[in-house]
């Protein structure tokens, strides 16, 4: 029997982000590895509407197969739809359809606990202040990841709509109290004095440079993945200050557009790192940047959590 799960039963089955955590940082380094079965993700193309791409992936350590099929068209804001619509499929290894779930929660909360993990690892550890640019439904979660990951005491925003970004503000101070969140009206005074930076937006033109980041600190670089796509100016992609990590250099150098347009290497993946493979020790003089791209292994692997947390409950 194919087991089908709501957006609300998903989000009531879905791990809380720390526990995500180990199980992305694993996945990771076996991607990394080579022990991950994966091909880029495939597009088509919706002329007049946007993208649906699929992102299918095997995980042999596990025996998980599945896909996430997803509809991006940013003119659903116009329709009180989300612009991003995700259904992710798990196969047994004989092929069948053993669940078919709402996968937009999952993309949310994987894409951020990738970037919080890679943050960990790669940023001062002693990060208080985060910087969100753009305040969507990624800002949300990796606000939440992160605060998960580091004791945050400030969080500054910065939206296009202002509208939106006090909203999230409004959010964030009831979820995290701990914090002080305010609302800034550039993004340069965002981002001055932070030691983490998350850029989430659907860019085609940089919202972020050199001057807005301070010496030691670390960015993620979220938004739209394809050629065209760009968040971050030349000046920072290219200064002598910056190593570049990515969760995938295939990913990285064929549908970043950040790396693509300006043709900068990529030190190494995450998880490379992860496995220790690659050294990296933060340094008060650097800058460190992630390109999450997002992978379909991380959404497989927190989907077959999702099942079989569902299975239990339902044996129980």
């Amino acid at each position: 029997m194919v087991i089908r799960l709501n957006a609300r039963e998903v989000i009531s089955h879905l791990p809380a982000y720390r526990e995500l955590f180990e199980p992305i940082r694993s996945v990771m380094k076996e991607f990394s590895s080579g022990e991950v079965v994966q091909p880029l993700r495939s597009l088509v193309s919706l002329p007049e509407f946007g993208r649906f791409f699929t992102m299918p992936a095997f995980i042999p350590s596990q025996n998980i197969l599945g896909v996430k099929n997803v509809a991006s068209i940013p003119s659903n804001v116009n329709h009180d739809l989300p612009t991003h619509l995700a259904t992710i499929q798990l196969y047994n290894v004989r092929g069948q359809l053993i669940c078919d779930m709402d996968g937009e929660d999952i993309t949310g909360i994987r894409t951020a606990v990738t970037s919080a993990v890679a943050t960990a690892t790669l940023a001062n550890p002693d990060s208080r202040r985060l910087a969100l640019v753009g305040a969507g439904v990624q800002a949300l979660t990796h606000a939440r990841a992160l605060a998960a990951a580091f004791p945050l005491s400030h969080i500054t925003i910065w939206n296009r709509t202002a509208l939106r970004a006090e909203s999230l503000v409004g959010v964030l101070r009831e979820e995290l109290p701990q914090c002080t969140v305010e609302h800034c009206q550039t993004v340069h005074d965002t981002c001055k004095n932070a030691d983490i930076i998350c850029t989430v937006t659907s860019s085609r033109s940089p919202v972020l440079s050199l001057g807005d980041v301070k010496d030691g600190a670390h960015v993620n670089v979220v938004g739209g993945t394809s050629p065209s796509a760009r968040e971050v100016a030349d000046d920072l992609m290219l200064s002598e200050k910056l190593r570049v990590f990515a969760d995938s250099y295939d990913s990285a150098y064929k549908e970043a557009g950040d790396i693509m347009q300006t043709k900068v290497e990529v030190y190494s993946e995450i998880g490379e790192v992860f496995a220790g493979k690659k050294d990296y020790t933060w340094s008060p003089s650097n800058v460190t940047l992630f390109k999450n791209s997002g992978l379909g292994c991380q959404d497989v692997v927190c989907a077959n959590l999702v099942y079989r947390k569902y299975i239990e409950n339902q044996s129980c």
